[in-house]
């Protein structure tokens, strides 16, 4: 509670580059949600809802980056670029 999620980010990506220098041949699977709980009105279209994209390690099984946006600002393609 009252923590930034920016703040968390920082941290969570100091510690994968700290650790990740021995996986530079490993694979990275990429999948982006939408949370559909941010949404006030489902049968509206064209609505603006938070969305997550991380990237997955298929060497050590593990989330090495996300990233959260909201749909009418970006785009998944966008964030993984």
């Amino acid at each position: 509670m009252g923590v930034k999620e920016s703040e968390i980010q920082l941290i969570f990506d100091a510690i994968i580059s700290a650790n990740d220098s021995e996986h530079q041949e490993d694979w990275i699977a990429v999948d982006g949600k939408s949370l559909k709980n941010t949404l006030t009105n489902y049968e509206q279209n064209g609505q603006n809802m938070l969305v997550i994209v991380s990237g997955f390690s298929l060497e050590t099984k593990l989330i090495i980056k996300s990233k959260t946006f909201e749909s009418k600002k970006s785009s998944e393609i966008k964030q993984v670029q």
